[in-house]
């Protein structure tokens, strides 16, 4: 077959249109294909910015630099105030063994023994802030003549400068007697060096592990103390640079007319006739008793009346002291004019 000088023309226009349609199809595609790359970035791009436009806080340079600000602001008030309240943690005495530390708690409690109250009156002894053989919250130690085991001992020794630190407000407070002292926190004994590489063998999760904000030591105290005693307890814990934290408070009269009248008529044989009586026919008849046996009535009142007059409640406190281990402890002098203050 030959071919024409025309059919060679036609066949090399035809040829450069198919490049020329096939180049345009390649442009097109490829165009759509950045199209709908730029249509979903857009769209993408968009609703970050809507995300952002509605928060509170946009992520702007200056934005973040005020945050990295006031972080640093947070992180320095945090250390100053836990170096604040660490003012009066208690730190222990490294040159103290077993048998030092139980003659030195022996002769303190010697010397609160010696402390003003009402205890031992009913006795003909005189009068004092304890009843003899009193521990102190450590009878094992004080009164019964065992040595504080070596691996508590600095523990103890913080837990007896909190019983110190609470013995002369009691007395400065004037308390009539203190009836009971509980530790109720024992603090445990220091963890052996070998048990760290087992806890870190139980899983990455728990090798890590929180640091405690303070180290809390806790106690329960009962004594009886007139209102005004009272207050001045609760005003000389919230000003003491030891951290305290009055976790419960609970008083009472020691004396409540319609429980003695209720223990009065249970001691009584019931006779079948008006054994159950109402709280107010036994208060009346409790008044019209003492009428007729010629004494002075009964006199009505609330439960605060006037402080420096009324008799002592029985009052019940739970105590918690906090160590945050950031500021210098009081030094032994400090603590020695403490118990000069109590004496």
């Amino acid at each position: 077959m030959k071919f024409t000088k025309n059919k060679i023309i036609m066949l090399s226009i035809g040829g450069i249109v198919a490049v020329v349609v096939v180049v345009a199809i390649v442009m097109v595609l490829s165009a759509l294909s950045e199209k709908a790359e730029l249509d979903e970035s857009l769209m993408m791009a968009e609703g970050t910015f809507r995300k952002y436009s509605k928060a509170e806080i946009s992520p702007t340079q200056e934005s973040e630099k005020a945050l990295k600000e006031n972080y640093t602001v947070l992180s320095n008030w945090f250390e100053s105030a836990r170096a604040e309240a660490s003012v009066g943690d208690m730190s222990a005495n490294s040159a103290m063994n077993e048998a030092s530390f139980k003659q030195k708690m022996v002769d303190d409690a010697r010397e609160f023994s010696k402390l003003p109250g009402i205890a031992g009156l009913e006795d003909g002894a005189k009068g004092a802030l304890v009843k003899s053989g009193f521990g102190f919250g450590f009878p094992q130690y004080i009164t019964e003549g065992n040595l504080p085991p070596r691996e508590r001992l600095a523990a103890l020794q913080k837990q007896w400068a909190d019983i110190t630190l609470f013995i002369g407000i009691f007395a400065r407070a004037e308390v009539s007697e203190i009836l009971r002292i509980d530790v109720l926190s024992q603090a445990p004994a220091p963890q052996v060096q070998d048990e760290q590489p087992r806890r870190q063998a139980r899983g990455k999760d728990k090798s890590v592990q929180e640091v405690p904000l303070c180290v809390e030591e806790k106690y329960m105290i009962e004594l009886t103390a007139k209102p005004n005693s009272l207050i001045k307890i609760l005003n000389e814990l919230q000003a003491s640079k030891r951290f305290v934290i009055v976790d419960s408070l609970e008083f009472a009269r020691q004396t409540d007319l319609i429980a003695a009248a209720i223990a009065g008529d249970s001691a009584k044989p019931a006779d079948g006739k008006g054994a159950r009586k109402s709280r107010r026919g036994r208060r009346q008849a409790v008044e019209a008793e003492a009428v007729n046996e010629g004494a002075t009535p009964i006199k009505k009142k609330g439960f605060v009346i006037e402080p420096r007059t009324e008799t002592p409640f029985t009052v019940k406190l739970t105590l918690v002291t906090c160590d945050f281990g950031t500021a210098g402890a009081p030094k032994a002098a400090e603590l020695s004019e403490e118990k000069q203050e109590v004496e």
